[in-house]
């Protein structure tokens, strides 16, 4: 964030240091030993031509883990959310999303920063 004197906004640089302290919420989950397998939702969804996926279910269906292994299967690059009740908040929630999509399609550095 470039500017006179490096100066940001108060409330900018709480949200960056809450953002930055849950970056893992952005990764991909890696696939642990002793997964239950999905091949047929995952070979449904890696042959789905869809840009755009929501899995719903209850805590403790899998979701998580079908993702980890469609992600593992599936060439194509995948920004990763995990919200919690702690990212209530839009500024929070929208942050979380720049950096996923940051990460699978990098934006210009002019975006990245103000005059």
């Amino acid at each position: 964030m470039a500017g006179a004197g490096n100066d940001v906004d108060p409330e900018v640089a709480r949200l960056l240091a809450r953002v930055l302290a849950h970056e893992p919420a952005v990764a991909v989950p890696v696939v642990r030993d002793g997964i239950v397998p999905r091949p047929r939702l995952v070979e449904r969804l890696v042959g789905s031509p869809t840009a755009v996926v929501t899995i719903t279910a209850p805590a403790g269906f899998g979701k998580s883990t079908l993702l980890a292994l469609l992600a593992a299967a599936d060439p194509r690059p995948y920004a990763w959310v995990s919200a919690t009740d702690g990212d209530n908040d839009r500024p929070a929630l929208l942050a979380h999303l720049f950096l996923a999509l940051d990460a699978v399609a990098p934006t210009d550095d002019e975006v990245n920063t103000s005059s």
